[in-house]
């Protein structure tokens, strides 16, 4: 039997916030509107790796409309360069494609940012790319991705932010749309083996802010279909958090 990932994605403005900031992007092509309030349903379903399948999630930011069009810029800007890439460059130099795409993205949102006055604009972004052999992370920003694999539960994204907070959300020191006279983007990217049954859960700080580590793997163990998975992560979102826009990628690897 040949591999096969499976995925379930989600966003939701939660019951707080009048819009949803958050966006995604699944390897079929699938994003959101700019303007939107989260999704009615799940997004199910399972592809081959063959040469690469791309998801992505992504928390926008900034005043007036600046987050939800940051947010959407960036997963529409992935779909371009998803389609742009051929497979054999995507294939051969992975890490390089992800870079690719933050840059690209950066300089694209810091030029909406200025051409509409904005004081800030920006996103953050937590990606996979899953091979034949290999799956390829990367992130900018605090959107993490989680791996079980192996019967360990861990975060194996790099947060970027400040050292210190004691009070609120921690300061970003890196997100996409960051001014370029300011910082260099520098995505944190890293390869693990295709392991069947592994499984990788991309999030935005709406989800994983509202727990701990032992609570996500509690729900992504506890029903071994991917559609109950979501549920069970989302209703746990409902519970302890909701204040903010939550917004979750579930991958299985077959």
């Amino acid at each position: 039997m040949g591999k096969l990932i499976r995925y379930a994605a989600w966003s939701s403005k939660g019951h707080v916030r009048d819009k949803n900031q958050d966006n995604l992007y699944c390897g079929e092509g699938f994003f959101l509107e700019e303007m939107n309030n989260g999704m009615e349903e799940f997004f199910v379903g399972s592809t081959s790796p063959g040469e690469g399948s791309l998801f992505a999630v992504f928390d926008g930011m900034g005043g007036e409309k600046a987050g939800e069009t940051a947010a959407y810029l960036a997963a529409k800007r992935m779909q371009q360069i998803d389609m742009k890439y051929s497979e054999w460059k995507k294939a051969l130099f992975p890490e390089r494609f992800l870079e690719s795409f933050c840059k690209a993205a950066s300089a694209e949102i810091d030029s909406c940012r200025k051409a509409r006055h904005y004081d800030a604009m920006g996103t953050t972004t937590a990606a996979a790319y899953v091979q034949r052999g290999k799956v390829i992370i990367c992130n900018v920003g605090d959107s993490r991705i989680y791996r079980y694999s192996e019967g360990e539960f861990r975060q194996v994204s790099i947060d970027h932010t400040e050292s210190y907070c004691f009070v609120g959300n921690a300061a970003l020191t890196q997100y996409l749309g960051i001014p370029a006279e300011e910082m260099v983007i520098e995505p944190a990217v890293s390869r693990f083996p295709y392991r069947s049954g592994d499984i990788y859960l991309l999030c935005t700080d709406g989800v994983w802010n509202c727990s701990n580590e032992t609570v996500l793997q509690e729900r992504l163990l506890s029903e071994s279909n991917i559609r109950s998975k979501m549920r069970n992560l989302f209703d746990m979102v409902y519970e302890y958090g909701e204040r903010d826009n939550a917004t979750a990628i579930i991958l299985e690897l077959k």
